[in-house]
């Protein structure tokens, strides 16, 4: 086995001779006419790290522009709809659980997807009724927010039993709106009945008043809603037996879950001096061919009313909609 004889010296110099023969060679020869230049580094492009500000610390780039624009704010939306399934929750004597589910429409109609919801319960303590898992949950690809609630009676005494049959209990539903964060609130009172042991518990108080209503719509003068795209006021008015107008009733008013129609600004109003509780309904001008005739059939809607006596009532019917016809001369 033989070994080289040079020096490590002398190999690092011949190394470097070969490096810059070679490097000569890339520059178009090395004799002595030739003037030495340094290739240019090829063009890679833009390099992760290095942005396109002239910062090269291969950090972050603070001189650059890699926000990807400005960012559509979010739509603002309300909670149309907070609701029990079943809609009456029976008190037996175990347990039961049952969903709670809170719809959050966009102001333009559609459905307010990924906003968070917040759900409480008034008065757990008395009511035996409480969230299971997390209290805010972020609404699905349809605007909606589902809750599992449990009504425990085997916390409760029969005081406690009682009022909860006569009374029901109330849930709230609360989120913030997205453009100035002010707080938008939904709130319902669940019916309670008694099943199991006892006496079948107290009957529900029906209402003596009577509940009228009208539909105000602003592009034709029809009272009809315009599936082209549409605002209407609906009006319910809460009479009594004599006529009169009564004031300081809550009323809530619900429709069919269909796409392209909403209640605005929350669907749970007080009448006021006038015995008039409004709501606002709108129909989304940018709707399918197929979704405009699935709203002129009709939009069934549901008008219910307390009394401060806990009297209640409930009226049903249908929303007209109608593709308007030009005004004959």
């Amino acid at each position: 086995m033989s070994y080289s004889s040079l020096s490590l010296p002398s190999k690092l110099f011949q190394l470097t001779s070969l490096t810059l023969a070679l490097a000569l060679a890339g520059c178009g020869g090395g004799d002595g006419d030739t003037v030495d230049s340094i290739a240019p580094e090829p063009d890679l492009g833009v390099q992760p790290g290095t942005g396109t500000g002239g910062n090269d610390n291969g950090g972050n780039n603070n001189g650059g522009n890699d926000n990807g624009g400005e960012q559509t704010p979010a739509e603002d939306f309300s909670l149309q709809k907070l609701y029990t399934d079943p809609t009456n929750i029976k008190l037996t004597d175990e347990p039961v659980t049952f969903n709670v589910t809170v719809k959050a429409v966009a102001k333009s109609g559609g459905a307010a997807i990924n906003r968070s919801v917040s759900l409480s319960v008034d008065d757990s303590t008395n009511t035996g009724v409480t969230i299971q898992g997390a209290s805010v949950q972020s609404t699905d690809d349809k605007g909606e927010a589902t809750y599992e609630l449990k009504l425990n009676p085997l916390v409760l005494d029969e005081e406690q039993k009682a009022d909860l049959i006569e009374n029901g209990f109330g849930l709230k539903a609360v989120a913030k709106q997205s453009s100035d964060g002010s707080e938008i609130t939904q709130v319902t009172t669940v019916r309670v009945s008694k099943e199991g042991s006892g006496d079948g518990g107290q009957a529900a108080i029906v209402s003596k008043l009577n509940i009228e209503n009208n539909l105000q719509t602003t592009s034709v003068s029809n009272n009809k809603l315009n599936p082209y795209g549409d605002t209407a006021k609906f009006n319910v008015i809460v009479k009594n037996t004599d006529g009169a107008r009564v004031k300081d009733v809550t009323v809530g008013m619900g429709i069919a879950d269909i796409k392209g129609i909403a209640i605005i600004g929350g669907n749970n109003k007080t009448t006021d001096t006038n015995g008039i509780a409004a709501f606002n309904v709108k129909i989304d001008e940018n709707l399918t061919k197929a979704e405009r005739d699935k709203l002129l059939r009709g939009v069934a809607y549901a008008i219910n009313i307390k009394e401060k006596n806990g009297a209640t009532k409930k009226k049903e019917g249908t929303l007209s909609v109608a593709i308007p016809t030009p005004l004959s001369t």
